[in-house]
């Protein structure tokens, strides 16, 4: 109960009390505060108290087994940076974290959090050889492209991961090798010649955007 006077002492607490088998409840529960006006302060410390709880990976796998994430308040921009700490967790843990629904939640995030995204967005194509369900990130990664290649700080890694996505995945590459040559192709008319060093160094090495 948010009302309550031990409500935070519960929240910090769970981190070393929470079971397994509570984890379900514990989810449910707390989520569901979010479908009320509470206070971003109270909305918050659900968010740090679930953060805490996931680096059990036993945990964790509850939170992503029943969909908790599409759960999480992604609405409102007051908790936008700690869904994406959580977001940076559960991705480590196991990359179906994204299924369909929750990736075009998660969408909505990437504007503010660029980079913390594309991260995320790294660590999942590095981790979900055995995931099927992928296309929905790896379209959403290419869709989104003008956020990352507006950023001269960002341009060499998100050229590197298209990279890695076009040389490790046939189906990405089959769809969207022609974009990405696009992409590479719009920024190096543009970019001036120390980051088109920086984009050359992070592509060298890959077979297909390769010069």
């Amino acid at each position: 109960n948010p009302d309550s006077r031990s409500f935070f002492n519960e929240l910090q607490n769970a981190e070393e009390n929470l079971t397994k088998k509570e984890a379900k409840l514990f989810f449910k529960t707390v989520l569901s505060h979010f479908e009320y006006d509470i206070p971003v302060k109270t909305g918050n410390s659900i968010l740090h108290s679930i953060d805490a709880v996931i680096s059990d990976k036993g945990i964790a796998d509850v939170f992503i087994s029943n969909e908790f994430a599409l759960f999480l308040p992604f609405s409102q921009k007051s908790y936008a940076s700690n869904i994406i700490e959580i977001f940076l967790q559960l991705v480590k843990i196991d990359p179906s974290v994204f299924s369909d629904d929750v990736t075009n939640s998660f969408s909505s995030l990437i504007s503010g959090f660029p980079n913390k995204c594309l991260s995320i967005f790294a660590i999942f194509s590095k981790n979900c050889f055995d995931f099927e369900d992928r296309m929905s990130v790896f379209e959403l990664i290419v869709k989104k492209n003008e956020i990352f290649i507006n950023d001269d700080s960002l341009i060499p890694n998100y050229l590197s991961l298209l990279a890695f996505l076009c040389d490790n995945f046939s189906d990405f590459r089959k769809k969207r090798l022609g974009v990405c040559c696009k992409i590479l192709s719009c920024v190096m008319k543009t970019a001036e010649i120390g980051l088109l060093k920086q984009c050359y160094n992070a592509i060298k090495s890959y077979q297909y955007l390769s010069p």
